[in-house]
């Protein structure tokens, strides 16, 4: 039988403190079978190798390949993993860089993706589709006699992920597909950039 100060003191004190009573019912739902839930911190590093327009050509650029593609190249995230069973809810923040460089000069990629990712687990098999947002995505070229810089607004786009990540160990590798384009920023009849990629991904849960 309820307690009957939980019946009238708490109705009181919540009408008396809006503050109060917003850090209550946040706190209430938290509570709401807390014990099916577990929360981990989780890093990861992936490379995106095949895809993506080409953006530039690394004229005077002394390295063995010298194109950049949209969205490519390595990035690294961190963010939480939200684990009910089988399901599994991830956000991250993270860095992309791509950039072949040498004695002449450098071409750069880069951007912030934010990505929302929902799994579901069978066994080691890890099976995931999300969203991804490319904040700053830009293109910055200093070589000699052409330098040059593009500015691309913020992208929204899907992934799809694949990964063997064993039941019993804090790690996966995946494979992952995202389908993103961008669109330069005071660009004028210039058509999008594709930035669909495939790439090799590995995380760390803690």
């Amino acid at each position: 039988m309820p307690h009957l100060n939980s019946i009238f003191i708490q109705p009181f004190f919540l009408f008396k403190s809006p503050v109060s009573s917003l850090v209550f019912v946040i706190s209430s739902l938290l509570c709401i079978n807390a014990e099916a839930y577990e929360f981990n911190g989780v890093a990861s590093i992936g490379w995106d190798l095949w895809g993506g327009d080409v953006v530039a050509t690394g004229t005077g650029v002394d390295c063995a390949n010298p194109d950049v593609r949209a969205n490519s190249g390595v990035v690294i995230s961190a963010g939480g993993v939200l684990i009910n069973g089988a399901f599994e809810t991830q956000a991250t923040v993270g860095y992309k860089y791509a950039s072949p460089s040498g004695e002449d000069g450098s071409i750069v990629w880069d951007s912030i993706p934010l990505e929302l990712l929902q799994f579901y687990r069978t066994g080691n098999l890890r099976m995931g589709l999300g969203i991804a947002y490319h904040a700053n995505s830009k293109l910055i070229a200093d070589v000699p006699g052409s330098p040059f810089s593009k500015y691309y607004n913020n992208a929204l786009g899907g992934i799809v992920q694949l990964g063997w990540a064993p039941a019993t160990k804090a790690y996966s590798i995946d494979l992952r597909y995202t389908a993103i384009e961008y669109q330069q920023k005071d660009a004028v009849n210039i058509a999008n950039t594709n930035g669909n990629v495939l790439g090799i991904y590995t995380s760390y849960y803690f």
